[in-house]
């Protein structure tokens, strides 16, 4: 299948590897591209953050870069990034305000919606299935990272067995998710 991901030159390019061919993909503007998730129909999610201004959300879609800015609160600028994307075009990732809290979001048919866990703290949406059931991270009010699965708006921790600090980076159709682990904070190992 086709790969998409980013390299570094001293500068981030985002990249998708096709039938053997590499395409280096950078959204138009003084920047780095920074791609992640890729859906069947090859739209890539990520982020490309213009020098000097907060990252927006881009889908790289047949060569074009369409970017998006979620912005809540008018007078405040944010930074937003998508990390997966769907067969359906639905765009996953997080927004937060300068200096602030990422918060869940997602966007299709240019609606953003947004998820916040109930137990407050950071949330970061990673992948998106065709079902549109969501897997992310969520960091409780003590910096303990947990991951999640969002099905028909309910939330369901996902820690690994033992483990201090759990996220979750992806989730296929088969609603299989796939992340890292760390068991101890000496020495910080992180496992996958």
């Amino acid at each position: 299948g086709d790969i998409s991901g980013t390299y570094n030159d001293g500068k981030n390019h985002g990249f998708l590897l096709s039938r053997g061919t590499f395409t280096q993909v950078d959204c138009p503007g003084d920047g780095a591209t920074v791609l992640r998730g890729i859906n069947s129909a090859g739209d890539i999610a990520g982020v490309f953050t213009p020098t000097g201004k907060p990252a927006q959300a881009v889908v790289w879609s047949r060569g074009v870069c369409t970017l998006s800015e979620y912005r809540p609160e008018v007078s405040r600028r944010t930074a937003t990034a998508f990390f997966g994307i769907n067969d359906d075009g639905v765009a996953v990732g997080r927004w937060s305000t300068n200096g602030g809290s990422s918060h869940g979001l997602a966007y299709s048919k240019g609606t953003f919606s947004r998820n916040d866990h109930s137990a407050g703290g950071n949330v970061i949406n990673w992948g998106i299935n065709n079902a549109g059931d969501i897997a992310g991270i969520v960091n409780d009010g003590y910096g303990v990272s947990h991951g999640f699965l969002l099905r028909n708006g309910r939330f369901t921790q996902v820690d690994f067995p033992g483990a201090i600090w759990t996220q979750i980076r992806g989730m296929n159709n088969s609603g299989q998710v796939v992340g890292a682990y760390v068991v101890s904070n000496t020495p910080f190992v992180m496992h996958g």
